[in-house]
C-alpha cells in the first residue's frame, strides 16, 4: 500500500517537446531577467537534436529577449549563440573543429568562397562557430531559410544586431552578431543587402569593425564585407567611401605583406569586390593615394625571393590575386582605361609585372598572370607600348632545368616572348605560351608603326628572305600617306628600321635559335606534329597584327590593315641563284596550308586556314596571289568534299576560303571565275 502511494506521488516524466514548449512559453511572458536567462539557455541545450522544434516555437522568444535583453551580456550571448545553431545546422563545435584542424594542411582559392575546406579549419581557431560564409558548397535547408526570412521581415531585428556589432566591446556578442549576420547573408543576399542598406550608420559599423585588435573579429567583418558588396554598386560605394581602401591595405601590411596567408587573401578579394566594374570607387582609389600602396605589394623583394620555397601556394595566390586587381583598372575599351594605364605606370608597376614575369623563380601561374597584366598596361596605348617595346629582358629557355651559373639571354622583350610562343613545346607550357601571345599582340595593338618595326625586324631575320624590305623612306611615306596625323615615334622607326637593298641584307643582333614568325608559317618542319601550335600561335600573332586596327574610324581601319598585309606580302622566300623557285608569301603558306592538310592533327590546318581567310578577304592583290598556286584550289576543293575524312571544322573553313577566293577574285586573276 506504501509503494502504491509513493508511486502516485512522483511526477510523471516530460517528453523533450513539452519542455520546449513550457521554456519557450517562460522566454516570452516572464518579466524576470533571470527567468528569461534559463529559458534561453535551456533552449540553446535542446537547439542541437530538436532543432526543429525549438526554431518552431521559440525563434519569436528569441528575437524578443535579443531586443529586451541586449544589454545583459550574459542573455544577450547565449540568445545569439542560440540563433546559430538554428541558423547553421550540423556546426562543429570548438574542440571538433581544432581536432580537424589538426590533420588539415594546405590553402587555395575559389571563385566567389575564397577558401577550401582546408583553410577554413584554420580560420575557426579561436572561434566556437566557424564562419557561415566558409562552408564549401553552401546549400541552406528549409529551416534556415524560414529562419531568415522570419528574421527579416522586420528591419528592427537587422538594426539590432548592427547595434550590437556597434556598441558592445564583449568579443563573443560582436562576433555572435557578426556571425549570425553573416549567416542571413549567405542565405538570402538580396533582401540582406536592402536591410543593411536602409539602416542607419550600418555600413559604418560594419567597416568599423575592419579596425577591430581582435583578429578574429576583424576578419569575420572581411569576410562579411566581401559577400555583402558582391554586385551591388551602391553598396560598394559606400563600403568604399568609409576609408575601407587605406583599412585594407593596413591590415595587409600588418599580416606581412603578400605573405600574410589567408587574410591576406580575403583582404585582396574585398578590394577586387570593391573595385570590379567600379568607375566611381576606381576613381576614388586614385584620388586616395592607394595606387603606390598597390604596387608597393609586388615590389618586396622579400616577398619575391621566397616565391621559390611557396610550397603552400599561398604567396602564388596573393600575387594572382594583387595582378588580376591590377587589370580591374585596365579593361580593354573601356573609357577610362588610358588614365588608369597611366597611373599604374607611372607607380613602376609595368617594370615589377616584368620582373616577375621574366624572375627565374617564379612559378608558371603567377608567371602567366604577370604576362596577362603587363599586355592589359600597355593595350592600344602607343607610348605606353614603345615603352614597353625598348626593354631588354632576361631570357632562358623553360624547357631545361635553370642552371643558375649560366647568365640568362639578354634580349629584347618581343623576342623573349615570340620566343616562348613559338619555340615552347611542354604541354605544361601552353598557358605560358598563350599569355605570352596575348602580350606580344597587345604590345603592337593599334600602332602601326611597332607593327611595321616588327614586321621588317622578323623579315631582316628570316633567312630565306629573298626581297627587298622596305626602307625608312618607303615607310615614311606609307605613314604620311594616311589621313590620319604624323605619329610623334617617326624619328625612332627611320633610325632603328634595318635597311636591306640587294643582297645586303643587315639582321637585328638576335642570338642563334631565336624564333622567326615567317619561319614558323613557311618552313617545312619535319616535327611539326609533335608541336603543331607552333604554326598555329604565329597565324594567330599575324591574325592581330592584320586585323587590331582602329574600327572606330572605318577608313582609317582599311588603311592600317591592307597597309601591314601589302607590306607582309612583299615578303619572296626562295634562292633563284641555287635553282630555287622564287614564290610570294602567301603561296608559301598555301604550300604549308596543302601539307598540313594530309596530317591527321587539324590544328596546323586551322592555323593556316584562319589566317588566309582574314587576309584573302577584301584583298583583290592578295587573292590574285593566292590564285597563283592552282594545286591549293584542288587541296581545298579535296578538303572540303570528303567529309568523311576530316575534321569537321577543317572542311568548314576550307569552305570558307574557297568562297572567299571566289568573292574577292579579279578578271586579271590567274584562275578566273
Amino acid at each position: 500500500m506504501l509503494s502504491g502511494f509513493l508511486s502516485q506521488t512522483q511526477p510523471k516524466p516530460q517528453t523533450a517537446s513539452v519542455t520546449i514548449t513550457k521554456l519557450c512559453d517562460r522566454l516570452q511572458h516572464s518579466t524576470l531577467l533571470e527567468d528569461r536567462r534559463a529559458a534561453v539557455l535551456g533552449l540553446k541545450g535542446f537547439s542541437r537534436e530538436y532543432r526543429e522544434t525549438v526554431a518552431a516555437g521559440g525563434l519569436r522568444g528569441l528575437i524578443s529577449a535579443l531586443h529586451r535583453d541586449s544589454e545583459d551580456a550574459e542573455t544577450c550571448r547565449a540568445t545569439l549563440e542560440t540563433l546559430l545553431i538554428l541558423f547553421m545546422p550540423d556546426e562543429l563545435s570548438e574542440d571538433q573543429a581544432t581536432t580537424t584542424n589538426g590533420n588539415s594542411t594546405g590553402s587555395g582559392r575559389q571563385a566567389r568562397r575564397p577558401l577550401e575546406q582546408n583553410s577554413r579549419f584554420t580560420r575557426s581557431r579561436g572561434k566556437k562557430y566557424s564562419s557561415p560564409l566558409l562552408k564549401p558548397n553552401h546549400n541552406p535547408d528549409n529551416i534556415s531559410l524560414w529562419l531568415t526570412d522570419e528574421f527579416t521581415q522586420k528591419q528592427d531585428n537587422i538594426i539590432t544586431l548592427l547595434e550590437l556589432v556597434e556598441k558592445t566591446d564583449d568579443f563573443f556578442t560582436k562576433l555572435y552578431a557578426l556571425q549570425l549576420l553573416s549567416a542571413i547573408i549567405s542565405n538570402r543576399p538580396l533582401r540582406s543587402q536592402e536591410c543593411i542598406l536602409a539602416a542607419p550608420l550600418g555600413i559604418s559599423s560594419l567597416v568599423a569593425c575592419l579596425d577591430d585588435y581582435r583578429d578574429v573579429i576583424r576578419n569575420e567583418a572581411i569576410l562579411l564585407l566581401l559577400y555583402l558588396v558582391s554586385e551591388h554598386f551602391d553598396m560598394q560605394k559606400l563600403v568604399a567611401f568609409e576609408g575601407t581602401f587605406d583599412k585594407l591595405f593596413s591590415i595587409i601590411d600588418i599580416e606581412g605583406g603578400l605573405n600574410g596567408g589567408v587574410v591576406v587573401e580575403e583582404a585582396i578579394s574585398l578590394l577586387s569586390a570593391l573595385l570590379r566594374y567600379n568607375v566611381s570607387n576606381q576613381h576614388h582609389f586614385r584620388e586616395t593615394n592607394c595606387v603606390p600602396k598597390l604596387v608597393s605589394l609586388l615590389e618586396n623583394k622579400d616577398t619575391l625571393d621566397q616565391l621559390s620555397s611557396d610550397d603552400s601556394g599561398s604567396l602564388s595566390n596573393a600575387i594572382i590575386g594583387t595582378l588580376e586587381l591590377c587589370r580591374l583598372f585596365v579593361i580593354e575599351d573601356h573609357w577610362s582605361t588610358p588614365v588608369n594605364q597611366q597611373a599604374l605606370c607611372k607607380e613602376g608597376l609595368l617594370f615589377t609585372v616584368l620582373r616577375l614575369a621574366f624572375g627565374v623563380s617564379t612559378p608558371m601561374p603567377v608567371r602567366c598572370s604577370a604576362f596577362l597584366t603587363a599586355a592589359a598596361l600597355v593595350r592600344g596605348n602607343s607610348p605606353l607600348q614603345e615603352e614597353f617595346l625598348a626593354i631588354d629582358v632576361p631570357y632562358f629557355d623553360l624547357s631545361i632545368a635553370f642552371n643558375v651559373e649560366k647568365e640568362p639571354l639578354i634580349i629584347p622583350v618581343s623576342l623573349a616572348l615570340l620566343n616562348w610562343v613559338l619555340l615552347s613545346t611542354s604541354v605544361h607550357t601552353f598557358d605560358l605560351r598563350v599569355a605570352a601571345q596575348l602580350c606580344l599582340s597587345s604590345a603592337l595593338q593599334g600602332n602601326i608603326q611597332a607593327k611595321l618595326s616588327f614586321l621588317k625586324d622578323q623579315m631582316a631575320s628570316y633567312p630565306g628572305n629573298m626581297s627587298e624590305v622596305a626602307d625608312e623612306l618607303e615607310i615614311k611615306d606609307k605613314v604620311e600617306s594616311r589621313s590620319t596625323s604624323t605619329s610623334p615615334n617617326l624619328e625612332q622607326i627611320e633610325t632603328n628600321a634595318p635597311k636591306i637593298v640587294g643582297d645586303a641584307k643587315p639582321q637585328p643582333d638576335y642570338p642563334e635559335g631565336s624564333a622567326n614568325l615567317f619561319s614558323a608559317l613557311v618552313d617545312y618542319d619535319p616535327d611539326a606534329r609533335l608541336n603543331p601550335y607552333k604554326p598555329w600561335f604565329a597565324a594567330v600573332i599575324l591574325i592581330n597584327l592584320f586585323e587590331d586596327a582602329d574600327i572606330s574610324n572605318p577608313s582609317h581601319y582599311n588603311t592600317e590593315s591592307h597597309e601591314v598585309r601589302d607590306f607582309v606580302r612583299g615578303l619572296m622566300i626562295g634562292d633563284a641563284s641555287i635553282g630555287e623557285e622564287v614564290v610570294s608569301c602567301i603561296q608559301a603558306m598555301s604550300g604549308m596550308l596543302v601539307t598540313s592538310l594530309r596530317y591527321p592533327d587539324p590544328r596546323i590546318s586551322l592555323g593556316y586556314l584562319m589566317l588566309l581567310s582574314i587576309w584573302l578577304y577584301d584583298d583583290t592583290k592578295a587573292v590574285s596571289d593566292f590564285l597563283g598556286e592552282s594545286g591549293t584550289i584542288q587541296a581545298l576543293i579535296s578538303s572540303a568534299t570528303h567529309s568523311s575524312n576530316n575534321d569537321p571544322l577543317v572542311e568548314a573553313l576550307s569552305t570558307v576560303l574557297l568562297g572567299i577566293v571566289y568573292d574577292f577574285s579579279s578578271a586579271e586573276s590567274p584562275i578566273p571565275r
